[in-house]
């Protein structure tokens, strides 16, 4: 995912693309936990720059595999660290990573896809991640009306 994020900054799009979809193909091979679901976010982010249409698809992953999560609305925007995936106890180099959280999933969406995006947010089982869901939803949507207000 990072590295997806790196490639976008030197305008690869065709290989963050690429990687992107590397990334949901293995996320779909593993258990589901709250470290998937941030890593699914990402990829929501992420393509968010690149491809609406998979931004969308990705963020309807997002939502089953959350689902399957204990994830609670406390949502940090780091990368999850690799301890999971290693075993050893490393440092933590997720400073600086952002980008992996529910918010930021959200974020990369306009207006028009509104309506959609809340059809997708009612399908989080747990109320209070769909809550948090629903306001950050409804706060990107009047901040994006008031800037479109603002220019007229």
């Amino acid at each position: 995912m990072v590295g997806a994020r790196k490639l976008l900054t030197l305008k690869d799009s065709a290989r963050a693309s690429q990687w992107l979809g590397e990334a949901r193909v293995l996320l779909k091979k593993i258990e589901p936990d709250e470290d998937a679901a941030h890593v699914a976010f990402g990829i929501v982010s992420t393509y968010g720059k690149i491809d609406g249409l998979m931004a969308f698809d990705s963020f309807t992953e997002a939502v089953r595999m959350v689902n399957k999560t204990k994830l609670t609305a406390a949502d940090q925007d780091r990368v999850p660290l690799l301890r999971r995936f290693s075993g050893f106890e490393l440092a933590d180099f997720t400073y600086g990573t952002e980008g992996f959280s529910l918010k930021s999933a959200i974020s990369v969406f306009g207006p028009k896809e509104f309506e959609d995006l809340l059809a997708s947010i009612n399908k989080i089982t747990a109320p209070e991640v769909r809550g948090v869901a629903m306001l950050e939803l409804s706060r990107e949507y009047l901040a994006a009306s008031e800037s479109v207000g603002k220019k007229q």
